[in-house]
Parts: structure tokens; C-alpha cells; sequence
């Protein structure tokens, strides 16, 4: 029985992110926010990443994402959230405000703080 399905490219990723259980993300390089990870965060779909997936992100691991940083530790961390209920929930339950600080409502009031500063220092 297959278990694994290695799709490719996919354009809509909606139903990925609705019909399954977690995210693996392997990432051994990249920089700034990864959009998969952040995509899987607004489902409330618990991450198994690396130390460079999760990067620059403020995840911390055990909260909003587990850490695997070699193939053993992966297999192990997904078999974990896989078969934990209550370690599924808690990730899951995190994600949100794992992401919170990225919502568009919270970058513009940040944004206008940075302008309203601006305006007060030049002033």
C-alpha cells in the first residue's frame, strides 16, 4: 500500500493541506519565510522541518513545529506526530499564533508605527 505519494508541482495546494495529517518539510538550504510552511501554518497542519526550513520564522520547536535535522531524527519525529494525539493537537493548535505576527492587520499597524515615528522624529 502506498504511503507516500511524491506529486511534483502542484498549483492548487488547498486539498493537500485539508486531506492530510502533517507537513514534512526536509529543506537542507533557503532563506527567509518558507510559503509551505507558513501555507501549512494557516491550516493548523503540524510541521515536521529543519533548523533552515523553520529558520527566521520564530517557530520554536515542540511548540508550533517539531525539528529533524537528519534522516533518522526525521523518520522518528514524523512517526511521533503521526502516532501522538496530543502532540498533534498542541502543533496544531499553535500554528496560529505561530503565524500571528505575519497577519496583514498586524504588518500594517506595524507599518504605520514605523511612519507615524517617522513623522514624529522629522517633526
Amino acid at each position: 500500500r502506498d504511503l507516500i505519494s511524491v506529486t511534483g508541482y502542484i498549483e492548487y495546494v488547498t486539498p493537500y493541506f485539508l486531506s492530510h495529517k502533517l507537513l514534512v518539510s526536509p529543506l537542507r538550504y533557503g532563506a527567509g519565510m518558507k510559503g509551505k510552511i507558513c501555507h501549512s501554518l494557516e491550516y493548523s497542519l503540524p510541521i515536521v522541518s529543519t533548523g533552515i526550513g523553520t529558520e527566521g520564522m520564530n517557530l520554536i520547536p515542540e511548540q508550533n513545529v517539531l525539528e529533524a535535522n537528519n534522516t533518522k531524527d526525521f523518520a522518528a519525529q514524523i512517526l511521533r506526530l503521526y502516532n501522538n494525539g496530543d502532540l498533534w493537537q498542541k502543533l496544531s493548535s499553535n500554528s496560529h499564533q505561530a503565524i500571528a505576527a505575519y497577519h496583514p492587520q498586524q504588518i500594517q499597524k506595524q507599518l504605520s508605527e514605523i511612519v507615524n515615528n517617522l513623522f514624529t522624529i522629522n517633526c
